[in-house]
């Protein structure tokens, strides 16, 4: 486990806000209003609970993960499936995070002072919300939080979330070539858009420049990597952190109870060393069943499911023929 000093929190924790300060939420019991409860407990809370990883679990459970109907099971596994929203509250809501793992990116970041945070691939914008509303409170006392998110379309963000996005001064970009300005910089970029292997490789190669500290998402991810045909980011990942020391990145991996891995973060605190190698032989930190059939794209993605039970099934028989 990760540990933070007292005093690194004590210095680098803002106070909790006041409740006028706080956004405002219905009591409707909407969807959206769970994340504005889960935003407010993260605003007001006391530093020592900021840096509480069980403290953070929980507040990630009751704002409620992204319903992904017959996959949530063997995406989040039997601990985490209590805090999927309900099936009849819509495609539009919830974190589709692993709760260990986002605690844990958290509490790492806390230590790093970031002030303005990007975001690549918003889908419902809950997670940019959640995440702002923490990594401002260890923002610099002298620097005032910002943040960009840019993705293809904005139509899964309500109008409900983006006045969540805008209280943590969070703007909107439609994605277009050459995004950002040459001299434009983040505290922290998190990507999380095309999972193709060249996708990430592509935005890595763009995005990585403006940013301080680099995060991933979905770098172990089975249906990631068995889903194009090119091992998808976890892949990329294991090639950047072949061409990287271990103190140059974190990695978050926790799926307690499910099987094959799902998500995964990774925290890049300083970019590799330009031009690295891919195709790296460095095998991904979770080696993936070698299993027969064809990888699909994503577009005939209704694969995945029975390419998961397969592999729980040849798991199961110790049976595993690893790539």
């Amino acid at each position: 486990l990760l540990s933070v000093s007292v005093a690194a929190f004590l210095a680098s924790c803002r106070p909790p806000l006041p409740p006028d300060a706080l956004p405002a939420c219905s009591t409707t019991s909407s969807d959206v209003d769970r994340l504005c409860i889960g935003m407010r407990t993260l605003l007001a809370a006391d530093c020592a609970s900021l840096v509480n990883r069980s403290f953070l679990e929980q507040t990630i459970c009751e704002v409620g993960l992204y319903n992904l109907f017959s996959r949530s099971a063997g995406l989040y596994g039997p601990r985490t499936l209590r805090c999927v929203l309900a099936k009849g509250r819509g495609p539009r809501g919830g974190l589709a995070q692993q709760p260990a793992q986002l605690a844990g990116a958290l509490v790492a970041l806390s230590t790093h002072a970031i002030a303005s945070y990007f975001e690549l691939g918003v889908s419902t914008g809950w997670t940019a919300a959640f995440v702002a509303s923490y990594l401002r409170r260890f923002a610099p006392a002298d620097k005032s939080f910002h943040g960009l998110l840019v993705d293809i379309s904005f139509r899964r963000i309500t109008s409900s979330t983006s006045e969540l996005l805008d209280y943590n001064r969070l703007h909107r970009q439609l994605r277009k070539p050459n995004h950002l300005a040459a001299d434009q910089r983040f505290d922290l970029c998190f990507i999380d858009g095309d999972h193709s292997y060249n996708g990430v490789f592509k935005d890595f190669a763009e995005f990585s420049i403006s940013c301080r500290l680099t995060m991933y998402h979905d770098v172990v991810d089975f249906d990631s990597a068995m889903g194009d045909g090119r091992e998808g980011t976890p892949r990329f990942w294991a090639d950047i952190t072949a061409n990287a020391e271990p103190a140059d990145y974190l990695e978050f991996f926790q799926t307690p109870g499910a099987f094959p891995p799902s998500f995964g973060i990774g925290i890049l605190l300083r970019p590799p060393k330009l031009p690295f190698q891919t195709g790296s032989t460095k095998t991904p930190s979770f080696e993936y069943a070698h299993l027969t059939g064809p990888r699909d794209t994503w577009k005939t993605a209704h694969r995945i499911p029975a390419l998961r039970k397969n592999a729980s099934k040849h798991h199961a028989g110790l049976s595993l023929e690893l790539v």
